[in-house]
């Protein structure tokens, strides 16, 4: 066989031997590293051809070539993921019928699901987002922490806020949100309370996190001075009775009850802290395989209620009208570790 026979057996052989063990399969300037997975598809991974000099043409023809053999191996859904810097090989998986899923900063997700007599069930992309609120009270339990944020509508005080990065622990983003508005050493003590909206940005929900911290320290530092304009120890009693936030937004009235009651307790002058136990954080190590960069130092979360044997629910109006639609908004809702009385009308 002359080399030039042999040269081109191995491109049309070497891509057919590779897909049918699982490993990459090659073409010139192409690569494809497939990983299956428990539900009999498989992610395809393209990231080989951010260095690689390949045509758009030529990955379309690779793309269609994989398609049929996925279908023959009776896969059914797979997982596309393109690095952003071959941005133009998003179009062409679009033709293939290929779906997006997201878009982080590294790569392209798309997907396609290829039984044609089946319902598809990739899930989604996220459907929320997930912040967290800083409550830290004073040891007297009637000074709390507040912030004033440079940016956005609302001037006024409000407590430390802020959302939760990929990966990281609900606990551990309440102590870097409060450290970065505000620089006191704070310790997580509990949550007492989540919010569940549905108006956040690109019409996803909202989970929001209402935590108690401990502060360690009561020297206020402004790291942030590019988002935070100020902040101060502020009197509780007057800040609940801040208009029209928080006295007069029903939600965050409501919030602010559990805060006030989380701090009477922790002074115990009201209550006391034989109070039912709040929703409680711990961190368990990660069995071996269970996901996770580092199966030793990975942490799952698991939430428990002490002494409290269900969850209080109670829904509010969601207060932000529907954008391009007839549909009623769909309530806000707090999810809390015990009922609170209703509230009284408040007193001019």
């Amino acid at each position: 066989i002359t080399p030039k026979v042999w040269k081109m057996l191995r491109l049309f052989v070497r891509p057919l031997v590779a897909s049918s063990v699982g490993l990459a399969t090659t073409l010139p300037g192409c690569a494809f590293v497939e990983e299956s997975d428990d539900y009999e598809g498989i992610s395809v991974d393209a990231a080989q051809l951010s260095t690689a000099e390949a045509r758009a043409s030529t990955f379309e023809e690779l793309l269609a070539g994989k398609i049929r053999d996925w279908k023959a191996r009776s896969v059914r859904g797979v997982w596309l993921r393109i690095p952003t810097s071959r941005a133009d090989l998003v179009p062409v998986a679009v033709r293939q019928e290929f779906v997006p899923h997201n878009c982080e900063a590294d790569q392209f997700v798309l997907t396609r699901w290829l039984p044609g007599d089946q319902a598809n069930p990739l899930p989604p992309n996220a459907s929320h987002q997930v912040g967290v609120g800083c409550v830290v009270v004073d040891a007297t339990g009637t000074k709390l922490v507040l912030v004033k944020e440079k940016w956005g509508h609302f001037k006024g005080w409000k407590i430390p806020t802020g959302l939760v990065d990929a990966r990281e622990p609900i606990d551990a983003a309440a102590v870097r949100e409060c450290r970065e508005e505000t620089g006191l050493d704070v310790e997580f003590d509990k949550i007492i309370a989540i919010r569940h909206s549905h108006h956040a940005p690109f019409g996803k929900s909202d989970l929001f996190f209402l935590c108690v911290l401990k502060a360690k320290s009561t020297d206020l530092r402004l790291y942030q001075r590019d988002e935070i304009d100020d902040a101060k120890w502020g009197d509780f009693d007057d800040f609940l009775q801040s208009t029209p936030y928080p006295r007069d937004t029903p939600v965050w009235a409501r919030l602010y009850d559990h805060c006030r009651l989380a701090a009477e307790e922790q002074d115990g002058t009201e209550g006391g802290t034989d109070f039912p136990a709040d929703v409680v954080v711990e961190s368990l190590p990660l069995p071996p395989g269970d996901g996770g960069d580092n199966p030793t130092t990975g942490h799952r979360r698991r939430r428990r209620l002490g002494d409290v044997p269900y969850i209080h629910v109670e829904h509010f109006p969601s207060g932000v009208p529907a954008r391009q639609t007839t549909e009623r908004p769909p309530p806000m809702t707090i999810f809390s570790a015990r009922p609170l009385p209703p509230r009284r009308k408040a007193t001019q």
